[in-house]
């Protein structure tokens, strides 16, 4: 997760460096995909963990909490791209 973040932070700060119409939005809406593909994926084997028994409820919240928030920074990262495209 959060070598897909470090790769969306690159994209973005490519598209503040670049003109209004060279904003590579296409490479900030790819980026995000990728993202929410991981949170899906790390979701979904949390809840085999959780339902399995393999670690105490508490552990799996922080666990949870994480990257949820590192999905929620890849949602700002695109909002700053599709900003600067003039998309928002």
């Amino acid at each position: 997760m959060f070598e897909l973040l470090d790769q969306a932070f690159e994209v973005m700060i490519a598209n503040l460096d670049a003109e209004q119409e060279a904003v590579r939005l296409d490479a900030a809406v790819e980026a995000e995909q990728r993202i929410n593909a991981m949170r899906d994926q790390l979701r979904l084997k949390h809840w085999r963990s959780i339902e399995g028994g393999d670690y105490n409820v508490r552990s799996g919240l922080v666990y949870h909490d994480l990257f949820s928030s590192c999905e929620k920074v890849g949602d700002h990262l695109i909002n700053v791209s599709e900003a600067l495209a003039g998309e928002l």
